[in-house]
């Protein structure tokens, strides 16, 4: 079972179809959200923190390259229960060094420094302190200050992250703070004040106080543990319709 995004088109699953050609005999494609929220309620009532509770769970993807929300229920989601965003993690750093030419022309960090300032002081909202690095520039030593390229890079993912919240939970009948849980992973999950910022964005739309909460991993990713949970619920006779030919 491999995890694809919602994003990837047909011809980019053809592609990977064909690149696992001789390494696999069948291949099941799921996307990836619902994969990692199949393997998040697995951990929680091996947990036993919510092994009673009926509600669906919404869970959203804030990785690299796309950014993704699936409704995991009781079945199969259906096409409204998924929406995903070619917006990420990599788009987030690109905007950074963008804002960054406009206050440093000339200045381009390499895509690791880019990466790692995102990782270690990405935030939203009111910053509770300055940003400064020190970089290189033109072979001397200067004080580079990232708080306002950093707010402003990652508040463009924080929209996107709202709008597939809220155009999911539409497709909902009953969408008040108890009829949903919302659980966000991937690495842009980290940033600083992110759930906070989320949640009041949604309660001015009219969502209600929506119940956020952190998708802990641990040693495999829930998308991972979800694989092995599908790929276990697939029946022998029904895998040959996966073969790869």
């Amino acid at each position: 079972v491999v995890a694809v995004p919602i994003t990837m088109g047909a011809e980019g699953r053809h592609h990977l179809h064909q690149t696992l050609r001789g390494l696999f005999d069948e291949v099941v494609f799921l996307p990836r959200p619902y994969l990692a929220g199949l393997g998040l309620r697995q951990q929680l009532v091996a947990q036993s923190t919510a092994a009673d509770d009926p509600r669906p769970i919404l869970f959203v993807d804030l990785g690299a390259g796309s950014t993704e929300a699936c409704l995991i229920g009781e079945n199969f989601p259906r096409p409204m229960d998924m929406a995903g965003l070619p917006f990420g993690g990599d788009h987030v750093e690109s905007l950074i060094e963008k804002t960054l030419l406009q206050e440093y022309p000339g200045y381009h960090p390499t895509r690791a420094m880019l990466r790692a300032w995102k990782e270690e002081f990405g935030f939203v909202g009111e910053p509770q302190s300055k940003v400064v690095v020190k970089a290189l520039m033109d072979g001397v030593e200067r004080q580079v200050v990232l708080t306002q390229s950093l707010r402003c890079a990652c508040e463009a993912w924080l929209e996107y992250v709202h709008e597939l919240i809220a155009g999911v939970l539409e497709t909902i009948p009953d969408r008040g703070a108890n009829s949903v849980r919302i659980f966000l992973g991937g690495g842009g999950s980290r940033l600083t004040n992110l759930i906070p910022a989320l949640g009041e964005l949604l309660a001015q739309s009219g969502l209600g106080n929506l119940p956020l909460q952190l998708a802990d991993e641990t040693d495999l990713s829930h998308a991972a543990l979800g694989a092995i949970s599908a790929a276990r619920q697939i029946r022998a006779d029904q895998w040959p319709r996966f073969a790869i030919a």
